[in-house]
């Protein structure tokens, strides 16, 4: 299973963007978790309890306290930074104008605004217009 059924999996879920959970198939982890008693197999409040054991002594001090948190790819960054010049060709006039519903005016301003200001959520809007631009001008194109 680990070097055939796992692996296809994960090849498969990145493949269709899907996020995919596998099982934990280390057999000494399992057989331990299994023999341990009922009531301490569930913890009110501490999820995961006996994993959290089971590695308590090789994870780094106050990992497994701390509070489930989200992961999120740093395009507010990048469009500040590597994505810049990219950005900055699309929200041109000439490339605004691939796409004749979009205001050109509106869009450099809305693209100004993003630069201006620390909005964490703006990024996706201002990343939305782009590609829209950017579809607008492959369209043309062809």
């Amino acid at each position: 299973m680990a070097d055939v059924l796992l692996h296809d999996s994960d090849m498969m879920s990145m493949r269709h963007s899907l996020e995919l959970r596998v099982p934990f198939v280390d057999l000494p982890l399992l057989s331990w978790a299994w023999s341990q008693d009922p009531e301490h197999k569930y913890t009110a409040g501490q999820p995961k309890h006996l994993l959290t054991l089971a590695f308590r002594d090789i994870l780094p001090p106050g990992t497994t306290a701390r509070r489930k948190r989200g992961f999120s790819l740093p395009f507010d960054a990048w469009m500040r930074a590597e994505l810049r010049p990219f950005l900055d060709h699309v929200f041109t006039p000439s490339s605004i104008a691939a796409c004749p519903l979009l205001d050109v005016a509106e869009v450099q301003g809305r693209w100004s605004s993003y630069l201006a200001k620390r909005d964490p959520r703006e990024w996706s809007r201002v990343w939305s217009l782009a590609m829209l631009i950017c579809a607008c001008g492959r369209k043309q194109a062809a």
